[in-house]
């Protein structure tokens, strides 16, 4: 078996009006390279035959584009909508110079599109981060330069490049790059969209921000400081709490937190430690 960055996508129908999408990443990969396979794979009964169509997405030079980071989210209209930092110059020692997007339509995937450019920085990766919102409208924020930045397009649009709005600072930072969870994103009921990462070179501090419109945002609230690692993930529930996990060394303790708010960020809930840090610890996955 050749060695590849394998991106499984599964499928199953559990109800005619439910369906289940599963995205396994195996780091499976050679002499530096990022080759990316995804696929719809079946288990029997019930799952779907398996599809490959990342020999669809190429480099400059005719290859396989190394890819990083998928991401993916379902909309209300049963379409799914996956991201990944890819290096279309080959030449590149970048993983992320730009962001890739494929559509599952229901049916079938889309051949995927390059929809961001975000730049040639050395060892940038973009850690592409997604949330959909009940209007129908993508939010996409990513990395590029130590900074954090925003875009958003239509379900309906996505694939074309020029539907994506200019992107918005959504922060200087810098943004801490050492892990590929350094920001997440949600919405709310209000469509107020909701981003916390990780500030300062080292990741010391997990911040909050938000924007009604994705152009202006709020001034980063420091939610927890620490002494580094940090990583974060964010949820949000039906009664618009943010449920918030994250990495970081908080008192001493290098564990994974919880915090939420009930007032959409203006104030969070004291941290409680999930578990910390031992000989059996390796690293939180939220």
């Amino acid at each position: 078996m050749n060695n590849k960055e394998i991106l499984t996508i599964s499928k199953m129908c559990l109800t005619r009006c439910c369906q289940v999408i599963l995205l396994l990443l195996a780091g499976f990969y050679t002499l530096g390279s990022h080759k990316l396979v995804i696929t719809l794979a079946q288990q029997s009964p019930g799952w779907s035959p398996p599809e490959n169509f990342s020999e669809n997405f190429t480099d400059d030079a005719g290859e396989v584009a190394a890819a990083f980071a998928p991401v993916m989210v379902a909309d209300a209209w049963g379409q799914v909508h996956a991201f990944w930092g890819a290096r279309t110059n080959a030449q590149s020692p970048v993983i992320g110079n730009s962001i890739f997007y494929a559509l599952w339509d229901g049916q079938d995937w889309v051949v995927p599109n390059d929809v961001i450019y975000v730049g040639e920085i050395l060892n940038q990766h973009a850690f592409p981060k997604v949330a959909v919102d009940k209007e129908g409208w993508l939010h996409l924020v990513w990395i590029n330069n130590g900074t954090l930045w925003y875009s958003r397009a239509s379900v309906w649009e996505a694939l074309s490049p020029r539907a994506w709005a200019n992107p918005a600072m959504v922060s200087a930072g810098p943004i801490y790059n050492g892990t590929d969870q350094p920001a997440a994103i949600v919405t709310d009921s209000n469509e107020m969209v909701h981003v916390v990462h990780c500030l300062g070179s080292e990741g010391n501090t997990v911040v909050h921000t938000a924007s009604l419109d994705g152009v202006e945002w709020s001034s980063p609230q420091e939610v927890q400081s620490g002494n580094g690692g940090c990583q974060v993930n964010l949820s949000i529930d039906a009664y618009d709490r943010l449920h918030l996990t994250y990495r970081l060394d908080y008192a001493g303790v290098m564990g994974l937190y919880y915090t939420r708010s009930e007032d959409f960020g203006v104030s969070w809930s004291s941290p409680v430690l999930i578990d910390q840090e031992d000989d059996r610890y390796l690293a939180p996955y939220n």
